[in-house]
């Protein structure tokens, strides 16, 4: 049996690259976050690791979002 778990802005990773989470930022955000789309690595082609990565960079996408400031990574509780 295999579960299939849809991350909405997870981008695969690749044989030469890492997961990485895309997500495109609203117009009214781009000064937070400095371009028109987002792309970060999740450092791992290890799916217990990446989707561990993918929650952390998907809470500091919102956490930025909703603060309308950048969040530092090491403040959303990363380890």
């Amino acid at each position: 049996m295999r579960i299939v778990l849809e991350r909405k802005y997870l981008k695969p990773p690749t044989e030469t690259a890492n997961a990485k989470y895309r997500r495109r930022v609203p117009a009214e955000l781009r000064e937070v976050f400095g371009n028109a789309a987002i792309e970060w690595s999740l450092k791992s082609k290890d799916p217990e690791i990446y989707l561990k990565e993918y929650d952390i960079a998907h809470l500091r996408f919102e956490s930025q979002a909703a603060r309308k400031q950048k969040v530092p990574r090491e403040h959303i509780g990363a380890t």
